[in-house]
């Protein structure tokens, strides 16, 4: 319970550090001028994300989504609270000491915040989160409300994937070249559907999903799902890329150039 403490003090300090605002409003990338719109959709969808997974009495200070006074000031009443349900977890204040996000001479906050974010202990936390939410768990937690915990740090864990994925690239050649044909479409394609699935999800997903064979990307808005053998007829999936009225359709096992043009 203290490791889960401490790993909510951390995060805590992280969103309010006038770097991560810094993150936020970072518009540069490997996909240049292409990704504006991309970038821009995520400030707004870090703010509805903690909007709606905080309590009313925290996410109303969350107002507008396009101010990014706002948005520090929403982060800053997340942070606080944060520190608040990792104190009642701890029993006491965390030791200050264990409390801070510290970046080393030559670290980036970035790449920091996403393998910390995006860890075998962010699952344990939220393992053990889950197991505090339940009153037949030993670990059962009466008194504190953490229904909200876990919303909120998967709202920054998404965020801070996405962000990495414009800012940095992706590891699998197949999704980066799904994402690189995705900047070539017009700027309202990005002001709609579900982003993070994406620029997070999917990359999360495919870290470690070695069967999947394709991903489905929409004509209308960002919308993908992952697609494994049994998605597809047998030999079917050996004719991708293709298309249809609706999707897109690319392979992700031979990393190919896809023959779409934009």
């Amino acid at each position: 319970m203290k490791d889960t403490a401490i790993f909510l003090a951390l995060t805590a300090d992280l969103i309010a550090q006038k770097r991560f605002i810094s993150l936020v409003t970072e518009t540069n990338g490997i996909f240049g001028d292409r990704s504006i719109s991309a970038h821009t959709r995520l400030t707004r969808e870090l703010a509805l994300s903690l909007n709606y997974a905080l309590p009313y009495e925290q996410s109303s200070r969350i107002k507008c989504y396009d101010n990014i006074n706002e948005l520090r000031c929403g982060l800053q009443a997340v942070s606080a609270w944060l520190r608040d349900v990792s104190a009642k977890l701890y029993g006491d204040p965390v030791p200050a000491t264990k409390t801070v996000f510290r970046l080393v001479r030559g670290e980036n906050l970035l790449r920091k915040a996403t393998n910390f974010l995006w860890s075998d202990k962010f699952e344990q936390v939220r393992a053990s989160l889950r197991n505090m939410t339940s009153p037949d768990h030993p670990e059962y937690l009466r008194g504190v409300d953490l229904a909200y915990v876990t919303d909120v740090l998967v709202g920054l864990q998404h965020f801070v994937v996405a962000k990495d994925s414009l800012v940095t690239g992706v590891e699998h050649p197949g999704l980066h070249q799904v994402i690189d044909f995705a900047m070539n479409l017009p700027a309202d394609y990005w002001r709609s559907g579900y982003i993070m699935d994406l620029l997070a999800h999917d990359r999360i997903t495919l870290a470690d999903a070695n069967a999947a064979v394709a991903l489905r990307l929409s004509k209308t808005w960002v919308s993908t799902k992952v697609l494994y053998p049994d998605s597809f007829a047998p030999n079917e999936a050996e004719k991708l890329p293709r298309e249809d009225d609706e999707y897109y359709y690319f392979s992700l096992q031979d990393g190919s150039k896809t023959k779409y043009a934009a």
